[in-house]
């Protein structure tokens, strides 16, 4: 596995407890993951993304995305969230090709 996507709404301020799990466990299996991108949404208080960055700055792996929108996703916010993943994957490819060739 080479990156990680970790969809993380904010409930109650926080990451929602399901990501904050997933995060966890993948830090607990410690997989070969060089990268993760952490899409978000928020109604109030929007701090997922920074509690995500902490638990997987325990992974070391380098975070190339982060994408928070407020509320439900609007037709223009899906355009934006498809960007969003097309950016993080030509990321990740950049520097995978970049370490491919250091090996």
């Amino acid at each position: 596995m080479k990156a990680l996507l970790l969809g993380a709404p904010a409930v109650l301020g926080g990451a929602h407890h399901l990501a904050v799990y997933a995060a966890y466990l993948v830090e607990a299996l410690h997989p070969p993951t060089k990268f993760a991108a952490i899409p978000s949404s928020y109604g109030c208080g929007g701090e997922a993304i920074k509690q995500s960055k902490e638990i997987l700055g325990q992974l070391k792996v380098e975070v190339v995305g982060a994408y928070e929108i407020n509320g439900f996703p609007a037709e223009e916010c899906m355009k934006q969230i498809t960007e969003f993943g097309r950016e993080v994957v030509e990321k990740i490819k950049k520097k995978s090709d970049k370490g491919s060739h250091l090996l």
